[in-house]
């Protein structure tokens, strides 16, 4: 069999044998929770995509006696659901454990249950981040909030309207969007979190992917760091964070946001996220950021086109197979307006409308999301979504409630 390249796998230049994909491509490719299925015996089953190798120094597949062993039947081949190119197919399998076998003593029970725990277990009801951008040039509300007063008055409706945690945003990411300096990002959030530091009564985020940036913000009162890179951009991110021991936040994006829509290639892109993160969860916590601390974004619209969007909203529960609290971002994204404006969703109105429409499509996606475990919603619509929120986590989670 010809190896697959590392390039149809996580990025990079193409591997050589079976061995060389073990690390760190096979391993972060798995394990994932995939779905609940039954034996012909009627017996329940639970179906892992699992890749049989383990370490570096181990000689071809080292897992796959283990695998056979614990697996109730022989492994079928996982096919990408998004593209037929992606080579995964040839390094994982879509392999099938009874449920006692998953309560086994062996080192890779231990992992399975671990990671059918994760991904089944409900999320309590999510916590509501609102989205406060002071920068001239969001996608969404460029301009509105960049003068002091106007954010300080916006932060505290957003809080006013039930939400949970206030992200502080001072450089558009939104895709071809050009980056600012460390001075000039610091000018625009600064004295809005100076201003609310201790008297907002929530948690303050500041949405940045510079170290610099994040520790001024700690310093001046900011308890949270949101990094759309997930510490790829500033060598120096990861480090910062753990020394001020703070919650951290590691979203999926392929490239700067300038370039990142040229690097929306994926296969099977559930796999590759997930696999992306699992990596940036591993150096999260070798820079010494306490597991607890760690949140997961796969990045929503962030160098992914719509049909990876769709997939990711779809497959969430394989995200939460990482045993990490998910985060999620749909509010006002451009894939609701290419689904709605489709030949076949044609809605009433203007072809073209402004992201302030799109307010029905957040409320469906948010429904996904609470339905896929997701634990932090980031969103502009602070009040209409904390209603949604409630609604579509009394549904997902059945509850007595008053009539």
């Amino acid at each position: 069999m010809t190896a697959p390249s590392r390039d149809s796998l996580l990025g990079g230049q193409p591997a050589g044998p079976w061995q060389a994909l073990v690390s760190p491509a096979a391993l972060a490719l798995g394990p994932r929770w995939i779905d609940s299925c039954r034996a012909e015996d009627g017996s329940p089953l639970q179906r892992f995509a699992l890749c049989p190798l383990r370490s570096p120094d181990a000689p071809g597949h080292s897992w796959r006696r283990e695998l056979l062993q614990l697996a109730h039947m022989e492994p079928v081949a996982y096919r990408p659901v998004d593209e037929d190119t992606l080579g995964t197919r040839q390094v994982e399998g879509l392999w099938s454990f009874t449920e006692t076998t998953l309560r086994g003593e062996s080192e890779l029970a231990r992992l399975l249950h671990r990671t059918w725990c994760a991904a089944t277990t409900p999320a309590p009801r999510p916590r509501i981040m609102g989205i406060l951008n002071v920068t001239p040039d969001s996608f969404s509300d460029g301009g509105k909030y960049a003068e002091g007063t106007s954010a300080l008055e916006r932060a505290l409706e957003m809080r006013d309207q039930g939400a949970h945690i206030l992200d502080i945003g001072g450089e558009s990411t939104r895709p071809g969007s050009d980056p600012v300096s460390v001075e000039e990002e610091w000018t625009r959030v600064g004295p809005v979190i100076e201003s609310l530091a201790g008297s907002l009564g929530m948690p303050i985020s500041i949405d940045t992917t510079k170290a610099e940036v994040a520790r001024r913000a700690l310093d001046s009162g900011a308890d949270w760091v949101n990094d759309i890179s997930a510490g790829t951009f500033d060598p120096g991110m990861l480090p910062m964070v753990a020394e001020r021991s703070a919650p951290f936040i590691a979203m999926h994006c392929p490239d700067r946001p300038d370039q990142m829509q040229q690097s929306a290639h994926y296969g099977d892109v559930v796999s590759q996220v997930t696999g992306w993160l699992r990596l940036r969860l591993e150096a999260c916590k070798s820079a010494g950021i306490a597991p607890e601390n760690l949140c997961i974004d796969p990045g929503i619209g962030f160098g992914k086109r719509l049909d990876h969007n769709l997939s990711l909203l779809r497959r969430l529960w394989e995200l939460k197979s990482l045993g990490c609290p998910l985060l999620l971002g749909v509010s006002r994204k451009s894939f609701i307006d290419h689904l709605a404006n489709a030949e076949e969703n044609r809605t009433p109105g203007p072809v073209g409308a402004l992201p302030t429409d799109r307010l029905g499509g957040t409320a469906a996606a948010l429904f996904a999301c609470i339905a896929g475990g997701a634990s932090i919603l980031r969103v502009h619509d602070v009040s209409a979504m904390v209603q949604a929120a409630q609604v579509a986590h009394a549904i997902q989670n059945p509850t007595p409630h008053a009539t």
